[in-house]
């Protein structure tokens, strides 16, 4: 018995001193976790570290708390759309001054009536892929996006007109002139 008393001391004076040591490290661990963490956080949010080759003019980030369901614009209802980033519409409203500014179209006109809008797209415009985007293009999105019965889009709702909930039409004049007819006056066409 007496010999397994001195093994079981012999062990704990061995033992004492990786205990004490474990202890100590433990206390000691922390504040050096503590300065590499500063010393990260320091060193990431420099702002130099941030430039790259990419980064040559402004850019806008948008955080989203899920990726978009669809890329159909006219078939989005997420209200986190990126969408308004990404398309143009024949005018856009500026969100400064809230007058209405040239998009692809690069002017339109008011009938006195105001019953009719004539937009005049810009010369040169083109699709992604090179392709020119014509006033075919405009007559397709409207007659057969937005206005089609099939179509479940918010948009329609958005160009029902007054009580009766007609909707405009519209008609090519030219390769770069589309006109909309209304059966009355309708402001918010253009916004």
């Amino acid at each position: 018995m007496r010999k397994h008393i001195q093994k079981s001391q012999r062990l704990s004076l061995l033992l004492a001193p990786l205990t004490v040591g474990i202890v100590m490290s433990r206390y000691l661990s922390l504040p050096i976790i503590f300065m590499l963490a500063c010393l990260t956080t320091i060193t990431a949010c420099h702002p130099q570290v941030w430039h790259t080759q990419a980064k040559q003019t402004s850019q806008l980030v948008l955080v989203q708390p899920r990726d978009p369901a669809r890329f159909n614009y006219a078939m989005n209802t997420s209200p986190f759309a990126v969408f308004p980033f990404i398309y143009r519409g024949l005018v856009e409203e500026n969100g400064i001054t809230s007058q209405l500014e040239p998009a692809l179209a690069e002017s339109w006109t008011i009938s006195e009536e105001k019953k009719r809008i004539t937009f005049t797209l810009r010369d040169v415009l083109k699709w992604s892929d090179g392709k020119p985007l014509t006033v075919d293009d405009v007559m397709f999105t409207y007659k057969n996006i937005y206005l089609n019965q099939r179509i479940p889009t918010l948009f329609k709702d958005f160009l029902r007109i007054g009580e009766g909930g007609l909707f405009p039409s519209l008609v090519k004049i030219d390769k770069r002139r589309v006109e909309f007819f209304f059966p009355e006056t309708f402001t918010p066409l253009l916004r």
